[in-house]
This record gives structure tokens, sequence and C-alpha cells, in this order.
């Protein structure tokens, strides 16, 4: 199966084998006008189907509260099953942890070390569109 790419200004989405990748970019702060587009823009990748989402962050420099709100909102999350973060350093897994606490997502949400271990856990959210 071929893999599907469409990269952005904040994040690059991959689509291979029922599972969307978000690879974000380092340094971008993503504001709630930031949040939005990359809402769109996934929503424009994806055809309005749903998929489980790995998220790799490559060191996103802040994410505003804002932001955080609106990502993990009803309009945040639609066409997303659940969602696994790959965090490879303690602060990041620590952080992470803290957010998700603080702005409880409407879909599934865990924390992975590897992706081996993200994918393995996403395979129980495809929807099979």
């Amino acid at each position: 199966m071929e893999k599907q790419v469409f990269h952005t200004e904040h994040v690059n989405w991959g689509l291979y084998d029922g599972i969307l990748t978000a690879e974000y970019q380092k340094g971008k702060p993503i504001t709630l006008l930031a949040a939005k587009i990359l809402v769109s823009n996934r929503k424009e990748f994806t055809k309005g189907k749903t998929y489980p989402i790995l998220i790799k962050d490559y060191g996103v420099s802040i994410i505003e509260k804002d932001a955080r709100t609106y990502l993990t909102s009803k309009e945040g999350t639609e066409g997303i099953s659940a969602a696994a973060m790959v965090l490879t350093n303690s602060f990041s897994t620590f952080l992470g942890n803290y957010l998700i606490r603080l702005n409880p997502p409407e879909i599934p949400v865990k924390i992975f070390k590897t992706e081996h271990e993200a994918v393995a856990w996403l395979q129980q959210y495809k929807t099979g569109d």
C-alpha cells in the first residue's frame, strides 16, 4: 500500500495502512489560528474519513491554551478515532500527560516511547473506511 503525504506549514501529514500520521514541525508555535488551520488541513487530506492518528512531536515550541482546548474539543477531534503520541524524552512525556489531564480529549489518547508500540495500540481503532 502506498503512503499518501501532505506537507503544511505546521504539520506533515501521512496516511498509510489506515493510520494517519502527524509530524509537527520543529520550533513552530501552535496558536488557536494555527490549530484551526491544521484541523482544516487534516480534514481536507482525509476527505472526511475517520482514522486513528499517530502524532510525532519533533519539538513544537509552544501550544497556546486556546489551541490546546480547541485541539481536544469535539470539533478538533472530529475525524479521529484515537490518538497515540510518540514522545521520546521524560520532560515531553510528563508535559504530555499533564496536558491530557488538563484538557481531556473527546477520544482515547495514549503516550508511547516508540512508534512501534503506538501503531500496535492504534490498530484497534481503525475504522475500515
